[in-house]
């Protein structure tokens, strides 16, 4: 699969050479990484989850699932991080595993992929749902870094290079977040959509 590098008037010799080493890589295969899961969960508020509960202030846990690029030995050469973070946001009533196959291959290519399940069989206003995104970072930033770290997420996550990406629903979130310029205090490089849609207020 040819990588397209957007180059205007005439290539440097430098963009020439990058623009020949992205057409030799196959991105339509996994990358030189293998990668672990890590699951979580943050509580965050309902604040208006159900269109027809917009008082519902209930406590609301959100599973959290990361996707971690390793080194598959030793003696591998490619670098063992940190990695750029790519918030992978679902579709509308999707659930995290539906992109597992995106999340691995992302994964492979050297991203660690953070994702999110949101209450199951609820309309949940773009409103409330965007603060949920910065509950997993903090959380993500927590377990990457200090004391409290995970082992398999230590020193992996670079929170300083973050994407966002998201289908549907969760490609008009991630559109969003990026409109808005960071999240939790941390700004966001880069957005990739997939058929965004927007269907919710």
């Amino acid at each position: 699969m040819p990588f397209l590098w957007p180059l205007r008037g005439r290539a440097s010799a430098a963009a020439s050479r990058i623009q020949s080493m992205m057409n030799d890589i196959d991105l339509m295969r996994d990358g030189p990484y293998v990668w672990s899961r890590v699951t979580g969960q943050v509580t965050s508020v309902r604040s208006a989850g159900n269109h027809l509960q917009q008082d519902d202030s209930r406590p609301l846990k959100l599973p959290l699932f990361v996707t971690v690029p390793m080194v598959s030995s030793p003696t591998d050469t490619a670098p063992a991080g940190p990695f750029p973070v790519c918030v992978l946001l679902n579709g509308f009533q999707a659930r995290a595993s539906y992109y597992a196959p995106l999340a691995r291959r992302l994964a492979s290519w050297g991203y660690v992929v953070l994702q999110y399940n949101a209450p199951a069989l609820t309309i949940i206003p773009d409103a409330a749902e965007m603060p949920y995104l910065g509950e997993a970072l903090r959380w993500l930033q927590a377990a990457s870094s200090g004391e409290a770290a995970q082992p398999t997420l230590q020193g992996r996550a670079d929170l300083n290079r973050l994407v966002v990406a998201g289908h549907s629903r969760g490609g008009k979130l991630a559109a969003l977040h990026f409109c808005s310029g960071s999240v939790a205090g941390l700004p966001i490089r880069s957005a990739f959509l997939i058929d965004p849609v927007d269907n919710t207020a």
